[in-house]
């Protein structure tokens, strides 16, 4: 692919030695498959329900708001293919909006909730309102790369759980598994680019790389820790957009 005599010449074009254009497609490739397996996933198992039972018109109509919405995600995923490399320049264009995590985090657990319960179980235990100004996508695609992080990290039949909590003018959404935890000399290395910790590692370690990523760009951040009883509790963090002052007034941001 990066040796054949179009890449060649493109990268002589461009003054990348043909070894670093192969290495760039190849990471560029990564991303695509990365970004994409989750949306698509959850259009493909609604699709199966869809056309395989007799459904209620307003099942149906929910089931097709799935499709529409996960395909819209991957189509827009299509449009940042180079999104690990923005992450690294700290360059990106966000379309940021006022949201509510907690309405976020139902959507996402109703859309991966088929795809997840074939080996785990998925509860959220805390909800309330929080409301934020942040890029819509961009957290739907750290939600979805935590999940699928959880699911990957800890045993079947376990319990992934989240919480939708906000803490000192700070909203925060965090996934809790079952799995192993981290160790403490590896809570900033996973996540690095490629980097893969434990049992169970496989793809292309990009999820956290990019999800950190992509928090930041947001003005928050995230962050894991191991609990005392097993398991990871990985935390998305952002800036709430109504803050309460000390007086006791409310002040939107």
């Amino acid at each position: 692919m990066g040796e054949s005599k179009h890449g060649a010449s493109r990268g002589a074009g461009d003054g990348m030695p043909p070894i670093e254009l192969h290495t760039a497609l190849e990471d560029l490739l990564a991303v695509v498959a990365h970004e994409l397996r989750a949306p698509l996933a959850v259009v493909a198992s609604a699709a199966e329900t869809v056309s395989s039972r007799d459904l209620p018109p307003e099942q149906l109509t929910e089931l097709l708001q799935v499709i529409r919405r996960n395909a819209d995600l991957a189509m827009l995923l299509t449009d940042r293919l180079g999104l690990a490399r923005d992450v690294e320049r700290g360059v990106f264009d966000l379309d940021s909006v006022e949201l509510d995590l907690a309405v976020l985090v139902a959507q996402t657990v109703g859309d991966l909730g088929p795809t997840i319960a074939r080996h785990h179980h998925m509860t959220v235990i805390e909800s309330e309102p929080a409301t934020v100004v942040a890029d819509e996508t961009a957290l739907r695609e750290i939600l979805f790369n935590l999940l699928l992080n959880a699911v990957k990290y800890s045993p079947k039949g376990s319990t992934i759980r989240l919480a939708v909590t906000v803490v000192e003018q700070r909203c925060e959404v965090a996934v809790i598994d079952e799995g192993d935890g981290v160790a403490a000399a590896d809570v900033e290395r996973i996540f690095g680019k490629y980097e893969q910790v434990g049992p169970g590692a496989g793809g292309v370690g990009l999820g956290l790389f990019i999800s950190r990523g992509l928090a930041r760009a947001n003005g928050g951040d995230l962050r894991v820790e191991t609990l005392a009883a097993g398991g990871s509790r990985f935390v998305l963090s952002l800036p709430a957009a109504v803050l309460v002052v000390p007086d006791g007034r409310i002040a939107v941001s």
